[in-house]
């Protein structure tokens, strides 16, 4: 089902770009700096990490040609296809940056409780995978590098955040409701993804240690054990049903 027109462009959207400390050319060294003087670490990125990358090019082409990419409004059309069909075909850092991308700016604040219900179900299973696969310093990055529960409303224009703000003021029992019914979605998909749950494991200074070595395979972050897993979810709820609300850490 085609939904990205012809002529429609992500305006204001801040495409990632550069988002990922690594590269899958073989010739290039494991240290590099950016011209900002940035000092990029290269390692082998996971399969999920490529296509995230591949996707914010998509977007990023749609964006250069103001939305007359015909190609790349195809191939994101089916990206977003696929996802509506499988939610838990991607990770849940991808699917949070479709939050971005397309669906939240594309909304326009007309369904903030759909909204919001869908990206607690993110959050929730994101995190809980991160505080399974992940180790502190990877959970701190994937918090304040990619401010993951922050983005799907961080498109350049701040609408999108300005709105959810606005509705979490407006109704706070609506928006508690809308959270609990994400939670509870998650709940129920928990076990059931279809994609690699331990896709946090790419972040965290083992990895940002382990490029400066010279390496570009590292080793994994010791994965938290299964009889821990509960715990870990309701963990993952509770930090999700403080997050999306008006609180004075948010």
């Amino acid at each position: 089902m085609k939904r990205v027109a012809s002529g429609w462009y992500l305006a204001g959207v801040a495409v990632l770009c550069g988002m990922s400390a690594f590269s899958d050319a073989d010739d290039k060294p494991t240290v590099s700096v950016s011209e900002k003087g940035t000092v990029i670490v290269h390692v082998e990125p996971q399969p999920w990490q490529v296509r995230r990358q591949n996707v914010a090019g998509l977007v990023k082409r749609i964006n250069d040609s103001q939305g007359k990419d015909e190609a790349a409004i195809a191939q994101f059309d089916a990206v977003l296809t696929g996802f509506e069909k499988d939610i838990v075909s991607i990770t849940p850092m991808e699917a949070m940056d479709l939050m971005q991308f397309f669906y939240v700016p594309q909304d326009q604040g007309l369904h903030l409780d759909q909204t919001l219900t869908t990206v607690a179900a993110l959050a929730t299973l994101g995190w809980y995978d991160a505080l399974r696969y992940a180790d502190a310093s990877g959970r701190a990055e994937i918090v304040n590098n990619e401010r993951f529960f922050l983005k799907p409303f961080s498109a350049d224009d701040g609408r999108g955040l300005k709105e959810m703000t606005a509705y979490l003021k407006r109704s706070p029992k609506e928006a508690a409701a809308a959270v609990q019914a994400g939670i509870q979605a998650a709940r129920k998909l928990r076990g059931h993804a279809h994609y690699a749950e331990d896709w946090p494991s790419a972040y965290g200074l083992s990895v940002m240690q382990c490029g400066l070595a010279g390496n570009k395979n590292c080793p994994k972050p010791t994965q938290l054990p299964e009889a821990q897993w509960d715990k870990a979810f309701e963990e993952a709820a509770a930090r999700v049903e403080h997050y999306y609300r008006i609180n004075d850490k948010q």
